[in-house]
């Protein structure tokens, strides 16, 4: 649950929008405006991995397509779940969950919730 005064949370359409998140080891390494391969690369160096150790996780979404082969291509692991982005995003803040990355397009109001998840998870 996310809790702010009146006005304190972000009111948006229902749209899609771009989510990418990464733990606190990887923050700081990720641009939004850039592509996945270089946010891939960028956070791999950050966290002193290969690109190979780096896992990405993605709504099996046909929308996603195009993000999951970019990501294979460059090396990274994929893990697809069927549902759900608040978790997936709360786990790339946890130390050993396996997630270092999370990338899919979702609803405006899910991205606050998860962008809040992941703002106490580093307090």
């Amino acid at each position: 649950m996310a809790i702010a005064e009146k006005g304190g949370l972000l009111h948006a359409p229902d749209m899609y929008m771009e989510k990418l998140c990464v733990g606190p080891r990887g923050a700081g390494a990720i641009d939004i405006t850039k592509s996945l391969t270089e946010n891939i690369k960028n956070v791999a160096a950050k966290m002193e991995r290969s690109v190979e150790e780096i896992t990405l996780v993605m709504l099996d979404r046909e929308r996603h397509q195009g993000l999951m082969k970019e990501a294979r291509e460059v090396g990274a692991r994929i893990m697809l779940i069927s549902d759900g982005d608040v978790n997936p995003a709360m786990e790339c803040c946890i130390e050993g969950s396996g997630c270092t990355h999370g990338c899919w397009y979702w609803w405006c109001t899910r991205r606050c919730i998860s962008c809040c998840c992941i703002k106490m998870c580093r307090r």
